[in-house]
């Protein structure tokens, strides 16, 4: 009995880093195509043999050799193959071309026009509208339980951060308002720009930290073992904790200098000058704007720097090292707060809100702009 076709034409998409695998099931869904997923060599061998796709998206760097799995697939089911890599690199596309000619090759990140001239070049039909099935079936419903999942996890862990956040805040209003007590010895102000730290960059993170646990809920669904996504927060964190040692330090020497008042603001035009000068031109430097571009997509961060780690040291790597192109993009901001006052609140939430619009808003317009407000600022200072 022969089988039945499908309405769509198919496609397996074999990647073992679930937001890549998911980025591209909705770029080839979109292209018209019915998609299942395999997260290793064996599944995919398995299912190809079982749904015969037309089209297979191949990590190359899947299990011992994703090259010799797409030419297994195209040799044994006849499927058409396009290799995924996140090095196009002149000797992996030759190696690819030598066991399996022809066969296109497309790069990670994913570029959805890319993508679609592959699918075309390997042969197989692109729709420009998706056919819409009468009938849903049991995967679809499926996805859609696990989506419900997804969306409690959300809340879960939004709550949670605002719960942080807020906390965080409640601690420094008090702070400035004399009704909480940082102390004057070395531990009460390190505790102090520790909590600030937390209340002024927690709410830029939260976006990159819903996506961690996206995919860790994603990973508990699959029993596979993800690293939690605390651990992740907890990596970006300690590096923010480095930074408030290093604030209290600077506090520390300035006090004993004589450049605070009392009441933690500046006493020098020259030096409040100077230090809005130079946040100014950072703005405008190199290295604010490769680190702001790591803060602004955390996606492409995450594929860029090996995928989510599966592991509890793994998990605090990364968030260690998304944390340090934080502290990269901000810390020049961080000690404006020098010259408008430590506990001055409305300063703090200004200087907050800048660094969350920078990282919320794509491109360099936001941080140029504020460079620039920065450097008219220091120059009318000096000149008072």
């Amino acid at each position: 009995m022969s089988r039945s076709q499908p309405s769509r034409p198919t496609a397996l998409i074999v990647e073992d880093e679930y937001l890549i695998a998911l980025d591209l099931e909705r770029a080839m869904a979109d292209l018209g195509y019915e998609v299942c997923l395999a997260a290793s060599e064996s599944k995919a061998r398995s299912l190809a043999m079982q749904d015969h796709p037309d089209i297979v998206l191949m990590d190359v760097c899947l299990g011992r050799e994703g090259i010799e799995t797409g030419r297994w697939l195209r040799a044994v089911c006849g499927a058409s193959v396009v290799f995924v890599t996140s090095e196009v690199d002149p000797n992996t596309v030759q190696r690819i071309h030598e066991q399996v000619p022809g066969a296109p090759v497309i790069s990670k990140p994913l570029n959805r026009d890319s993508l679609a001239r592959a699918v075309q070049a390997a042969g197989v039909p692109v729709q420009a509208i998706p056919h819409i099935q009468s009938k849903r079936s049991p995967t679809v419903t499926a996805l859609q339980c696990e989506d419900a999942v997804l969306r409690r996890d959300r809340v879960i862990i939004g709550i949670t951060l605002l719960t942080l956040i807020l906390m965080a805040w409640r601690y420094v209003v008090r702070l400035a308002a004399g009704v909480e007590m940082a102390g004057t010895d070395v531990t009460g102000l390190f505790l102090m720009w520790s909590v600030m730290m937390v209340a002024m960059m927690l709410p830029s993170a939260a976006p990159m930290v819903l996506l961690y646990a996206r995919v860790g809920r994603q990973a508990a669904i699959n029993a596979e073992p993800f690293a939690p996504t605390g651990w992740f927060a907890a990596g970006y964190l300690l590096v923010w904790f480095g930074f408030a040692l290093a604030a209290t330090g600077a506090q520390w020497a300035l006090e004993r200098a004589a450049l605070l008042t009392p009441t933690l603001e500046g006493t020098s035009n020259v030096v409040g000058g100077v230090l809005l000068i130079v946040a100014g031109l950072y703005q405008w430097s190199p290295l604010k704007d490769t680190c702001l571009a790591h803060c602004q997509a955390p996606l492409v961060f995450i594929q860029s720097h090996g995928g989510f780690r599966r592991n509890v040291s793994g998990a605090l790597e990364i968030g260690v090292r998304h944390g340090a192109y934080c502290v990269g993009c901000c810390w020049v901001l961080m000690t404006l707060l020098f010259v408008g006052g430590v506990m001055n609140v409305l300063w703090i939430t200004a200087i907050a809100t800048l660094v969350f619009v920078e990282k919320a808003v794509g491109g360099r317009l936001v941080s140029r702009a504020a460079g620039v407000g920065l450097i008219f600022g220091g120059v009318w200072l000096l000149m008072r």
